[in-house]
Formats: C-alpha cells, structure tokens, sequence
C-alpha cells in the first residue's frame, strides 16, 4: 500500500500543479482537452484514493493498540466522504441503492475540480486531497508513537 499511498501523493501534486496552469474558461479546443482531462484523471486519483482508505479501514483492526481516537474519527470522516462521491462517480449510482446519482463536474476557481451530487452535495478533489494526507499523517504519528514506546 506504500507504493499506492505514494502513487497517488505524487498524482495530487501533479494535479494540483496543472491546475494552477489551466485557464478556467477554456478558450481554444486545447483548452478544452486539458481541462477535460484534468476532470478524468482527477476522477481517477478519487477512485483510487477511496480504494486506498477503504484498505486501511479494513487493515485497521490489525493495528488497533496502535491508533488513536483522533486517528479513528479521521478515518471515520474520511472514508465516509470517498464514499460518498466514488460510487455515483464509478457506478453513476448513490451508495447502496439501485437508483441514479450523477456525479457532475464543477470547477472551483480557488481550489480546482470538483463535484456537485444531486442532493447537493459539493466536492472539492483539493479538500478530499487534503483530507487523505492528514489521514495518513496521523496513522504515521500514532504508528511512530507507539514504536517509540515499545
């Protein structure tokens, strides 16, 4: 999972990069690709970041003298908004349900891609980017306390 973890750490700078180089209001054809790849490769780093969260959820429970409350709440929060947004990304349907959710992209003029789900529900790939890394700030915090105990 380090090489994942990593992965997609390297892809949130790249896109955060690019970002600060696209021009919102696209005004040739160029303009238009580069920002509609921005959307599908944003979209990617989602769906790939969420398996990524839903993976240390699942491993938590080996390390569980490890991790903090804090910690927990963290997961707890972060996991909770991947789902909610991967599965009417991947699926185009809201989590859980046979209905339709459509995932619609938005551009935040601050903060880049993001979306916006039929109950209102908006997004930011940014706030979702900073969330992870904070995430795995505090599972590298609690790991390390806990080994220097030990």
């Amino acid at each position: 999972m380090i090489i994942d973890a990593q992965g997609l750490g390297m892809l949130d700078a790249e896109l955060v990069e690019e970002y600060a180089n696209l021009n919102a209001k696209y005004q040739s054809e160029q303009d238009l690709l580069k920002r509609n790849r921005h959307f599908v490769v944003s979209r990617l780093w989602v769906i790939g970041a969420y398996e990524l969260v839903r993976s240390i959820d699942e491993r938590i429970e080996k390390i569980n003298d490890r991790i903090g409350d804090e910690t927990r709440k963290k997961l707890a929060e972060t996991l909770t908004n991947f789902t909610k947004l991967r599965i009417p990304l991947a699926k185009f349907q809201t989590s859980g349900k046979k209905e339709r959710q459509i995932a619609r992209p938005i551009w935040f003029p601050s903060m880049g891609v993001g979306w916006k789900l039929e109950n209102d529900l908006i997004f930011s790939r940014k706030n979702l980017g900073d969330s992870l890394l904070e995430l795995l700030n505090l599972l590298k915090r609690d790991i390390s306390a806990k080994d220097k105990i030990t």
